[in-house]
């Protein structure tokens, strides 16, 4: 048995790099959206929030990171995961930082949850694409640098 357990983390420089890739899409795609990478207890890596981004989407992206760091799952799984127990959704959703809109997920390397990501501002469709972004970025950027 093993007296410790040792975890990865997504360092703050990766997560700022991550984030501006996301918010250079959002540009490009003209959407104004808000950006929060959180480690793997929850703790705040970086927030991005785009001019003219709602008002409101800067804690829904922030929840959104949290769902997901939390339970490992994207944000948006929870709808279908629980679809057929509306209850326990319903007690889920009125906990702290717990959302099922989709637009957040964990970030994920070599097997073990490093980060989260949650995105809002956009549709929600729009949302997980612009998530996707960093999603799709980070093991190249991770091997870059390491």
């Amino acid at each position: 048995m093993n007296a410790l357990i040792q975890h990865q983390a997504l360092s703050y420089q990766t997560a700022m790099s991550l984030a501006a890739l996301v918010a250079d899409y959002a540009e490009q795609e003209n959407l104004h959206i808000c950006i929060s990478i959180l480690c793997p207890k929850g703790a705040m890596l970086v927030s991005l929030n785009m001019n003219k981004a709602p008002l409101h989407s800067a804690k829904i992206a922030l929840d959104k990171a949290y769902t997901s760091a939390s339970f490992g799952l994207a944000s948006h799984s929870w709808k279908q995961k629980l679809a057929s127990q509306t209850e326990t959704l319903n007690a889920l959703s009125l906990q702290p930082k717990f959302t099922s809109l989709g637009g957040g997920f964990p970030l994920i390397y070599q097997g073990e949850v490093i980060a989260a990501i949650g995105v809002s501002g956009a549709s929600e469709k729009e949302d997980m694409q612009c998530a996707q972004i960093a999603i799709n970025a980070l093991s190249s950027l991770l091997e870059a640098r390491l």
